[in-house]
């Protein structure tokens, strides 16, 4: 994989650390003021956060698209080094109404360290529609089409899944999550500064198309609509692309 794609605007910056899909997606959003947040939390996030010298206690909030492994993987293992480190901050975590996943994550590590946790987790699930202050940033949760879907299964049930526009000083920035055809992306991509959208297919049309993932052919139309795009979780060793190069 490349380094990560990095965007800036006025008092904020937003970088795609890591994302391969069914390895791990992991995007970082820092304030000027010294403010983190996180859109994803796969595994490794912890270690590539401590290799840019992230202060990891600076992380107020994990905003989480889906629960599928490669989008939550990182989250124990986060959580246990803000225990380690002696945190007392609360940490927000947002996740779409309904999944479950994270929640149960989040119950083990509560079970796991039960009156040895010196910090808050306020897990505050999401429908999608409405807007929540995160640091200063305008936070809008929008619900897209996942559905789960596996080599030997096929395509599965929908799953709760969100994307999410923040909005900071004049800047827009959205991140699409996994997400088909259906979700419908083109009112909420239109006139962004900055789109991270998913391109996972390397061809066009079909069932899994308009239900589980993008290919980069839809993805670069969508993205048209936008000033600037990243095109993440890709498969394999297709490297994430920046828009602008």
């Amino acid at each position: 994989m490349s380094d990560g794609l990095i965007w800036k605007g006025d008092g904020w910056s937003v970088e795609v650390i890591y994302s391969r899909a069914g390895v791990s997606t992991s995007i970082l959003v820092s304030l000027d003021s010294g403010t983190v947040i996180l859109l994803d939390c796969g595994d490794g996030t912890l270690r590539d956060l401590l290799n840019k010298g992230v202060d990891i206690m600076k992380v107020e909030a994990v905003l989480f698209s889906h629960g599928h492994f490669d989008h939550i993987g990182g989250l124990y293992t986060l959580l246990g080094y803000m225990l380690m480190m002696g945190r007392t901050d609360q940490l927000l975590l947002m996740r779409p109404e309904g999944s479950r996943r994270i929640e149960l994550v989040v119950d083990a590590f509560i079970n796991t360290y039960s009156g040895s946790l010196p910090f808050a987790i306020i897990s505050h699930q999401v429908l999608g529609g409405e807007e929540i202050n995160v640091a200063g940033i305008k936070v809008s949760p929008f619900k897209v089409v996942h559905h789960s879907s596996t080599e030997h299964y096929g395509i599965g049930e929908p799953l709760p899944s969100v994307g999410y526009t923040l909005h900071y000083h004049n800047s827009r920035v959205v991140y699409t999550g996994d997400c088909g055809l259906e979700s419908n992306l083109e009112e909420h991509i239109d006139g962004a500064d900055l789109v991270i959208i998913e391109a996972t297919l390397e061809e066009a049309g079909g069932e899994i198309e308009e239900k589980v993932h993008l290919s980069l052919e839809r993805a670069e139309e969508l993205a048209r609509l936008a000033k600037r795009a990243f095109f993440v979780h890709r498969v394999g060793d297709k490297l994430m692309l920046d828009s602008s190069k």
